[in-house]
Formats: structure tokens, C-alpha cells, sequence
């Protein structure tokens, strides 16, 4: 399965400082922290990367993507979804694993509603113009396999 720091180098050319983040978006309030979800990446609207920064503000996040594991399954297929949404995240990306190959199955979102609507699911390569342009081979993210 892809690792999210495969994906954080293939979209370093790609994307407005995409960066791997473990801490989460939003302030320091202690008592809301365990509310904001962690993205396992995500890119963002900043003029450069601070690897002091310890969050990013919606309006501030371009892009988050949730690599899906047995442990992160529901999170990242609803909870987190959910609440990107809400926040107003305009795109979300969930890698799921398929057979050893990751597939990517991408959100827009709808602004009106704060819902995400399904834009495509992208198996073997990932063509896309929103929230950038990128076309990446998605096979080539597996360490080891042939694309």
C-alpha cells in the first residue's frame, strides 16, 4: 500500500506546500484538540513550509488526503469526511488499498451544502486539474512494484 510519505514527495511539485502534518488543524484549546481529526497529508494555501507550524486554519488548507488503514477505516470514510466538509476543506482524497494497488477516491466540495461530492475514483493513474493539475502514477507510489 502507498505510504503517505510516497505521496507527499510525488505532490511536492504538484501542489501549494504539500506536506506531511501529524499534528492537527485548528488552535492550541486542549479541550477541542481531540475533536480535530489528523490528516495523514495535506496541502496547503501557505507561501512556505514552517516545520514549526503546528496547524493550519481551514481557510488556510487546499487539500487534505486520509490514507485508509484497518485502524483508520471508519474515520476516514466518515467521521473525518464529515468534518472536513464542515470546515469547508474545498478537496478531499481517500487512498484506499485494492488488491495491493492504491486507489485514490477524490471530493469536492459543495459549498452551499458543506457536503462533498464525489468527483472520481482513480485506479492505476490519478489525472486531475482541481484542485491542481496532476497526473500521477498511482502504482509507482508501492514500493518494490513495477509500473
Amino acid at each position: 500500500m502507498a505510504r503517505p510519505s510516497c505521496l507527499r514527495f510525488a505532490l511536492r511539485p504538484h501542489g501549494a506546500g504539500a506536506s506531511r502534518r501529524r499534528d492537527r488543524a485548528g488552535d492550541d484549546d486542549s479541550a477541542r484538540r481531540t475533536e480535530r481529526p489528523e490528516p495523514d497529508l495535506l496541502a496547503t494555501r501557505a507561501p512556505y513550509y514552517d516545520p514549526d507550524c503546528t496547524f493550519y486554519t481551514p481557510d488556510q488548507v487546499l487539500l487534505v488526503v486520509e490514507v485508509v488503514s484497518p485502524e483508520s477505516d471508519h474515520r476516514d470514510r466518515t467521521v473525518k469526511l464529515r468534518k472536513y466538509a464542515e470546515a469547508g476543506i474545498p478537496h478531499y482524497w481517500r487512498v484506499e488499498d485494492e488488491g495491493g494497488s492504491p486507489v485514490v477516491h477524490a471530493y469536492e466540495l459543495d459549498e452551499p451544502t458543506r457536503s462533498y461530492v464525489a468527483t472520481g475514483i482513480h485506479r492505476h493513474e490519478l489525472h486531475t486539474t482541481t484542485p491542481f493539475e496532476l497526473k500521477l502514477n498511482l502504482d509507482g507510489l508501492v514500493p518494490g512494484r513495477k509500473s
